[in-house]
């Protein structure tokens, strides 16, 4: 009797100690692009790295992690990190990005080992450079540079 109440207890204790675990493991980043959506042949997606955004209503643009993790979806932070005042430094002046701005959150599933965060530029957006910080499980997190920029203008 003490049998048959005991395994299925110790059963229950491996697996709640195998998940606990699982749920620790370690999310690798082991690559990071950031770049424009484009639609291909056939209607599939196709990624171009780059940092310049053409700033044109519609444009897609965002990012591609390649991830390491067994697990099955992993939470994703993005955060916009927004310029603060030029800071004059002799003939030069210096954009510094030091505050933050939560931008969403969501649970993501790696499809061959890679995410995205898509983007579209809107009516409103306006030109300048821009920082984004993704961060995986609260554990490893990549930030991107990019510029959101006319066509057909160069950098100042």
């Amino acid at each position: 009797m003490l049998r048959k109440i005991l395994l299925p207890l110790l059963l229950l204790l491996q697996l709640l100690a195998a998940g606990a675990s699982f749920a620790a493991a370690p999310v690798d980043i082991v690559s990071a692009e950031f770049g424009v959506f484009t639609t291909g042949e056939d209607e599939e997606r196709v990624f171009s790295p780059g940092e310049v955004i053409p700033l044109v209503p519609g444009q897609r643009y965002g990012w591609v992690l390649e991830v390491r993790s067994p697990r099955r979806s992993v939470s994703v932070r993005e955060e916009a990190l927004l310029a603060g005042a030029p800071v004059k430094a002799g003939d030069h002046e210096t954009i510094t990005f030091e505050r933050r701005r939560l931008l969403g959150q969501r649970q993501l599933v790696p499809v061959g080992g890679r995410i995205f965060g898509e983007w579209t530029v809107g009516p409103d957006d306006r030109p300048g450079p821009r920082q984004l910080r993704v961060t995986v499980e609260e554990q490893s997190s990549v930030e991107f540079s990019y510029e959101l920029r006319p066509p057909g203008t160069r950098a100042p």
